[in-house]
């Protein structure tokens, strides 16, 4: 009996912890997103009572997961240290310990919604309600790695949550006036096309972003990098991006020593190296004639080796290109985060974003000058 009363007076301060994401609850659209993600793979958050329920699928991301038996409608949320087993019937939910909560979950649209507050805490992870701004409002959920604050990543956010749901009044609403769609290209620039260049190594938390993007990136490394992490190397070629070798004294000396680490690694070779900003015609014309191909940035994210240290050293000359550029961002120890914070700022800006290959230099999406 008292282990009854405590899980039920545990299970009042959950909730009431609940009360300002569900009171702040303002429109009928919630969109959720992961640390600094918004996936368009995601459906809407679901309010109901002003309780905020989010799609099971959502927990994915964290390594949760849900099994759904409809003939008990019992609900088990897990994890390889948690679990909760939610029956629908009676509104309780009862954690891996025996201690229950008053918690329930709904089944709609063939998919299972938890409450967002409740099931977050349960698996220690955060939850914030963010008003939007016209397009909808987020239920964001975090782990602790992510970078932007709330409203930092409602700013980065907003061009893709007004596309999204101007597509979301369209398809309940194909009849009526669409001059709200006008907006769409707002703060678009699916006309300028950067192509992503880094010098060194990505952080894995850096690659699972570009992966979450699904975009391609080439990295130029030095004969140090690669044979300091040879695995990161083989993750680079094996999720496609490029890989080049790059030359920070200017000249090639280090390039065959380099070559040969990069086959040792991941067994291929490429043709692409860059100096950065030890860039000289000397260098180019050594490339020219031992056929190598230089690539060359338009956008300084190098900064002396040191890199960025915030996304807003930049992002007045991203917005500035017509046509196509070059970013080339050095990765160090200390910048990841403002890179991971650019990178996201061109997915959510819709800018287009080019790849650079070994092939196909004189046309099409690829360019290396």
């Amino acid at each position: 009996m008292k282990r009854r009363l405590f899980a039920l007076l545990l299970a009042a301060v959950v909730l009431l912890a609940a009360v300002p994401l569900q009171a702040r609850a303002a429109s009928d659209v919630c969109f959720v997103s992961i640390n600094d993600t918004l996936p368009e793979t995601i459906p809407f958050a679901y309010l109901r009572s002003s309780v905020v329920y989010i799609p099971s699928s959502a927990l994915s991301s964290f390594r949760i997961y849900t099994l759904y038996d409809a003939n008990i409608a019992t609900v088990l949320v897990y994890t390889s240290s948690q679990q909760v087993t939610i029956d629908m019937n009676t509104g309780t939910a009862t954690d891996r310990d025996g201690m229950e909560y008053s918690a329930t979950a709904i089944y709609r649209n063939g998919q299972v919604y938890l409450p967002a507050q409740f099931i977050c805490s349960m698996f220690g992870l955060g939850v914030s309600y963010i008003e939007g701004v016209g397009y909808g409002d987020i239920c964001r959920i975090t782990d602790g790695s992510q970078v932007l604050g709330d409203a930092l990543f409602l700013s980065a956010a907003t061009n893709q949550m007004r596309v999204r749901y101007n597509a979301y009044l369209d398809s309940i609403a194909p009849a009526t006036d669409s001059s709200h769609t006008g907006n769409n290209t707002q703060n678009s620039h699916e006309d300028a096309r950067v192509y992503l260049t880094f010098t060194g190594l990505p952080t894995a938390y850096l690659m699972n972003l570009l992966k979450n993007y699904a975009i391609t990136a080439a990295f130029f490394l030095t004969a140090q990098d690669i044979a300091s992490a040879p695995d990161t190397v083989r993750r680079i070629v094996g999720e496609g991006h490029t890989v080049g070798i790059c030359c920070p004294d200017g000249t090639l000396d280090s390039v065959e020593a380099a070559m040969d680490l990069l086959f040792e690694a991941a067994h291929v070779r490429t043709v692409l190296v860059t100096a950065g900003e030890n860039e000289s015609q000397a260098f180019l014309d050594a490339c020219s004639g031992a056929g190598y191909v230089a690539c060359r940035y338009d956008i300084n994210g190098i900064n002396g080796g040191a890199g960025i240290s915030d996304t807003g050293q930049i992002t007045g000359r991203i917005n500035q290109v017509r046509g196509s550029a070059v970013l080339t961002l050095a990765l160090t120890s200390s910048n990841d985060a403002a890179v991971r914070a650019t990178v996201y700022y061109l997915y959510s800006n819709n800018f287009g974003l080019g790849v650079i290959r070994e092939v196909g230099y004189t046309g099409g999406t690829n360019r290396v000058r």
